[in-house]
């Protein structure tokens, strides 16, 4: 039997702390090098491989940032406390995270899980008045047990990985899907548009509803969806819609989604339900296409929320009945797949959530 030793998490990391190039000095940035800030990986993605925003090497030689090798582990460390995420190449970061790097006393993939197994525990040792915030010193207040024999420790982590893998190859799909069907919306509708087409508002087309509930309804053990103005399995006990509906996070990360059964929202969620079905997905997609003008003020100032009105004033065209069976016929199968993938996501994520915190004690055993 391996020997499992109790340990102080920082004992076994090694802490690296990030910064930000001026922001006055515009030959810091748009260069080479990805710069992560937490809005690149505050997902449910184990890896993160893109970055909103790059520097330059002039940048990096006058910052305070570092390089994360591949394998390292990303963890936001004030306001949003906890997103987490294992970098896939070289990248620098901001200074509200901090990079985890293994000692020789641990597999780096086990310390993601021994890490992401940890974040509760990590959350309820935050300081700051004003702003949660994990410190260098968070980390040796965190004990955890741990197999003393590394090749243990990496075939914990195989395992979890294979479930994460699978996770993210789906996801893959999903984009995949999505991006070629948003290809035959914009072919069809913006690209070779009939000069006998309508046009058209979305107000005019479907009622515009938003949701009543504030943060509070959300429930953890809830049975129904609960959709907010950022990214999150949020659940409920009750529901308000029960219906196939396009969903617009009003503010927040301004998303857009489709969703059919029984769900709640958040007083800024916007719930578009087209008087025909058929409107479904080219609504989807024209929401798509105007979020970046919508979310943007008239000087390019980011504005805060968006309002009924703008979205019911949304300009589209209206194609013959023809063009929208075709049009229907070839995305509605695409958006079958990804709803099945997403069925698969969840119960691939509910094993590895389920197995994470009894492979990461020993309450399960994996063999050699």
């Amino acid at each position: 039997m391996t020997k499992w030793i109790e340990t102080a998490l920082g004992d076994v990391v090694e802490i690296i702390g990030g910064g930000t190039p001026k922001t006055s000095i515009s030959s810091y940035w748009n260069g080479n090098i990805p710069w992560l800030s937490v809005v690149d990986f505050n997902n449910t993605t184990r890896n993160v491989s893109k970055t909103e925003k790059t520097i330059t090497e002039e940048g990096f030689k006058n910052s305070s940032t570092q390089l994360l090798s591949k394998g390292d582990i990303i963890i936001s460390a004030r306001g949003t406390v906890g997103a987490l995420a294992q970098v896939s190449k070289k990248m620098a970061f901001n200074q509200s995270c901090y990079g985890l790097r293994s000692t020789e006393k641990v597999d780096q993939s086990f310390l993601y899980y021994l890490v992401k197994d940890s974040i509760q525990t990590i959350k309820k040792n935050t300081h700051g008045a004003v702003f949660d915030t994990i410190t260098r010193d968070t980390f040796d207040r965190i004990y955890v047990q741990i197999p003393e024999d590394i090749e243990e420790q990496a075939r914990i982590a195989g395992v979890l990985s294979c479930l994460d893998d699978k996770i993210e190859l789906l996801q893959a799909q999903n984009k995949t899907l999505e991006d070629l069907a948003q290809t035959i919306f914009t072919e069809t509708f913006l690209t070779h548009p009939h000069p006998d087409w309508k046009q058209g508002k979305l107000g005019d087309l479907m009622p515009v509803k938003t949701g009543k509930r504030n943060a509070n309804h959300a429930k953890p053990n809830g049975k129904y969806k609960f959709f907010t103005c950022s990214q999150g399995n949020f659940l409920c006990d009750e529901y308000s819609f029960n219906q196939k509906a396009v969903l617009l996070s009003g503010n927040g990360d301004f998303s857009v989604k489709i969703y059919e059964g029984k769900f709640d929202a958040y007083q800024r969620t916007y719930v578009l339900t087209p008087y025909n079905e058929e409107w479904l997905f080219p609504v989807y997609f024209t929401l798509q296409k105007e979020l970046r003008n919508l979310t943007m003020g008239s000087r390019g100032s980011v504005i805060s929320f968006l309002t009924k009105g703008q979205i019911e004033n949304i300009k589209t065209v209206v194609p013959d009945n023809g063009t929208m069976q075709v049009f229907n016929a070839q995305v509605a199968p695409m958006f079958d797949k990804i709803s099945a993938n997403i069925k698969q996501i969840a119960t691939l994520t509910e094993t590895r959530d389920t197995l994470l915190p009894k492979l990461i004690t020993g309450k399960i055993k994996v063999k050699k």
